[in-house]
């Protein structure tokens, strides 16, 4: 069995999200809702101004309004039993099936008051193979998210979120893909490696203020890493440390139009393959909201990357970039999409592509006890300079999820769904030989919820 893995900079981390977060929970406690004031209620130019997707680090909500709660401490454990087709990606020359059980524990802690949101989830995953005994593992996830507005336009967020994992398929239930996201920070991995363990942590920091009664002035950074423990179960990837830091202006033209624009400079380096990317972008965007939960927005603009490596010339290229994003939160359907063309770095790649990622999500709760949800994703890119991981020429990644879940009780619930994952990449070992896995599983989880804060 793997052994678990829980890096420092992670703890440190949380402990600092923590530590703010206790030191000010006392003043957030005391804080009351403008409307409680009784004072004159804010006319629509004077409201708030909002952060809109591109801009902001927040993803798109991934449950229906119905299912959306707040102060609580709960826990839970769920066991999954699965059936894979293929456990064996890359290795054998033939398919091999295996069974697989999971126990999953869950501890989640959300505290919200009018001026702060204190958010904290952990999910740890013991998983046992029937046959193929060498996959066993253990996974664990862990995020933190605080939010902090000084005054009514000044607004701090920051986020942490660590992942140990075996793969996609197999990772602890809420950490398998994660919510759609419409921002230009944040990095999509192309490449899914389904039973090679890799680690993944990914730390936002934004400070908003909003100057103007229609203005709006931010600046983030972000940092991203990904580690492949076991370098032969990805032979062909890279370990990858990324960082960057965006600034952006944003202009209220209306109660529901928003423009603006996006500077963002990112820098990759990789290992074992020394390499280093550096991507200059400068992004226009636009979104529309058509009410408080839904909004559309585009986003687009030039880029500027370079390449370089021990042993091969610098590449340098201009290449255009573009973003298409949305969110729906109704209190019986959810729904966010997201598709991005970029050249950007490539967690996991050494050298510079040029890519195209999309992302879909859509839950609908029939009644108080059926919810039935589906979500896909799609990932293609091609290297743009053949003297630099000249053995990595592109590929894509496909993967799609459904799932039905019923509620037997107050604390009890079931959930079966089928899981598709198809791969193509040249040059990379890993899929070289039956590049598709299917996986069937039935769910039974346990819940306990307590309200606090009230």
């Amino acid at each position: 069995m793997t052994r678990s893995l829980f890096p420092e900079t992670f703890l440190i981390r949380i402990s600092i999200l923590a530590v703010v977060s206790l030191v000010t929970v006392i003043p957030g406690l005391c804080q009351v809702e403008p409307s409680a004031t009784g004072g004159t209620p804010l006319s629509e130019a004077d409201q708030p101004m909002n952060t809109p997707p591109p801009a902001g680090g927040t993803p798109y909500p991934s449950q229906t309004a119905s299912d959306s709660r707040s102060n609580f401490l709960s826990l839970g454990v769920g066991s999954t039993l699965a059936y894979f087709d293929n456990v064996e990606i890359g290795i054998s020359t033939q398919p091999v099936a295996d069974e697989m059980y999971t126990i999953s524990p869950v501890l989640t802690y959300n505290m919200v008051t009018p001026r702060q949101s204190r958010v904290f989830s952990y999910s740890s995953g013991y998983t046992f193979y029937q046959h193929t005994t060498a996959l066993d593992y253990v996974n664990q996830a862990a995020t933190g998210t605080f939010q902090e507005r000084f005054t009514r336009h000044l607004t701090l967020n920051l986020s942490d979120t660590f992942v140990q994992s075996s793969g996609l398929m197999s990772q602890p239930s809420g950490f398998n893909g994660g919510a759609v996201s419409g921002s230009v920070a944040g990095q999509q991995q192309l490449v899914i490696v389904p039973f090679a363990n890799e680690l993944t942590n990914t730390a936002n920091a934004e400070l908003s203020d909003q100057f103007a009664q229609n203005g709006m002035f931010g600046a983030s950074f972000n940092a991203e890493t990904l580690t492949f423990p076991n370098p032969s179960q990805a032979v062909g990837l890279d370990n990858s440390q990324l960082f960057g830091g965006t600034v952006f202006v944003n202009r209220r033209l209306s109660q529901t139009d928003y423009l603006g624009a996006i500077y963002q400079v990112q820098r990759m380096t990789t290992s074992p393959t020394p390499s280093v990317t550096t991507v200059q972008t400068l992004w226009g965007y636009f979104t529309h909201y058509f009410g408080r939960t839904a909004s559309l927005s585009l986003v687009a603009g030039p880029a500027r990357a370079s390449i370089s490596a021990p042993g091969a010339p610098a590449y340098l290229t201009w290449a255009p970039s573009a973003t298409l994003s949305m969110g729906w939160q109704a209190a019986k359907t959810n729904f966010a999409l997201s598709y991005m063309h970029s050249t950007m770095p490539t967690l996991g790649f050494p050298g510079l592509y040029s890519s195209d990622a999309g992302s879909v999500s859509a839950t609908q709760r029939f009644n108080r006890t059926w919810t039935a949800s589906v979500s896909g994703s799609y990932g293609s890119f091609s290297n743009l300079d053949a003297q630099i991981a000249s053995g990595l020429p592109g590929g894509h990644t496909a993967t799609g999820t459904g799932s039905l879940q019923h509620l037997l009780g107050a604390r009890l619930s079931t959930q079966v769904g089928y899981t598709r994952l198809h791969a193509n990449y040249g040059g990379i070992a890993a899929f070289t030989q039956n590049p598709n896995s299917d996986e069937f599983f039935v769910s039974l989880s346990y819940q306990f919820r307590k309200a606090i804060g009230r």
